[in-house]
């Protein structure tokens, strides 16, 4: 990649930060500052029970404590160092796609990376700099380094990568086939593996505290503008049975579409399972199903611009802004998550990077 590009891809993430910081930024920042306070506090280990609100994983705590550890410049520390996170994520997606597809011409895919990147970087800016989600960034990150494992032919480093991905953020299981990819005996022990070192992370929390399981079927309330209104779920809250079918459907939708060879879709189709029920309707959800829509593009077309994540980042974020009208915004958020899951579950016609590279992958 010519120096170029990645100089006008940082000038994109600076200018996003740039352009945020007149505007409410890191707003889910005191999240993280009230969960490493309450871990260092004598009821750390209770801290799930305590404030169910906390969705995010363990790790994401503990990845918090050095950035909250420097007071109020903890939040600005956050979006500098995820705005740059969020260019080594393109980085690593645009090498991904080099690895599987070499024949590639570089000014052509220098054009498509740079229209993917400069993408991917202002819907980042939603998670790195506007509220400050590093645990979906970590999660975002950790999945983007263990599908660059999965090129390079090291499994068991993808297994780390995913259960990072897991262990950040309950919802980064979805990812966990991944970890099947590569040819083995053992591949489908691996995604168990990974669900095993995520759960890990929860157990001294558990064992403290029972209730911490609790923490799964904390309520929000079901936005007007969320596909799960558009689908005809009226309640004022989470169903009961969203959390589970989220995270059990997307999975299962997921370890199909590994076990059909087309596993380029499978991020994309696990996040569009997700968004498609959640009674929340955040602008930061979006980042997830482009990046998933990226990397099933840049693999599988890595010669055309991504216009469809461009179309897709639009209808999801256009539909938040105020003034659109929420039903509207729930009925676009639908079509778009059940056209990019009908896309996962049909793109059966060349899945060729996935089996090129199998056959040059040597077994574990």
């Amino acid at each position: 990649m010519r120096r170029h590009l990645w100089l006008l891809l940082t000038a994109t993430s600076a200018l996003v930060l740039i352009v945020q910081i007149p505007l409410p930024h890191a707003t889910a920042w005191h999240f993280f500052e009230e969960a490493t306070d309450l871990l260092l506090s004598e009821r750390g280990l209770h801290l799930y029970a305590d404030r169910p609100d906390l969705q995010f994983g363990p790790l994401s705590i503990v990845a918090a404590l050095p950035l909250t550890a420097l007071g109020r410049a903890g939040s600005w520390a956050a979006m500098v160092l995820f705005s740059a996170v969020g260019i080594g994520i393109v980085w690593v997606l645009a090498d991904s796609v080099r690895r599987i597809r070499p024949e590639l011409d570089k000014e052509a895919f220098e054009r498509v990376v740079l229209f993917a990147g400069v993408l991917f970087l202002v819907v980042w800016g939603d998670v790195a700099v506007r509220t400050a989600h590093i645990d979906d960034a970590i999660t975002i990150a950790a999945t983007a380094a263990a599908v660059n494992a999965i090129v390079r032919g090291r499994p068991w480093w993808a297994v780390v990568g995913l259960a990072v991905a897991g262990a950040a953020k309950p919802w980064g299981l979805l990812f966990a086939p991944l970890a099947a990819v590569l040819p083995g005996t053992r591949r489908w022990v691996r995604v168990l593996l990974v669900a095993g070192v995520a759960g890990l992370t929860w157990i001294p929390f558990v064992i403290a505290e029972p209730g911490t399981l609790d923490a799964s079927s904390f309520e929000i309330a079901n936005e007007l503008s969320s596909s799960l209104r558009a689908l005809g779920v009226s309640a004022a809250t989470t169903p009961g049975w969203v959390r589970p079918v989220q995270l059990i459907g997307g999975t299962a939708l997921a370890a199909a579409l590994v076990w059909r060879g087309r596993w380029t879709a499978a991020v994309m189709a696990g996040v569009a399972v997700r968004l498609l029920i959640d009674p929340a309707a955040n602008r930061y959800y979006t980042v997830g199903l482009v990046f998933g829509m990226l990397l099933f593009d840049l693999i599988r077309r890595p010669e055309r611009l991504p216009w469809t994540a461009l179309g897709a980042a639009a209808v999801l974020e256009f539909g938040q802004f105020e003034g659109f009208p929420p039903t509207l915004a729930g009925w676009g958020r639908m079509a778009v998550t059940v056209a990019v899951i009908g896309v996962a579950v049909t793109a059966a016609a060349s899945p060729l990077p996935a089996i090129r590279y199998r056959q040059s992958a040597a077994p574990d």
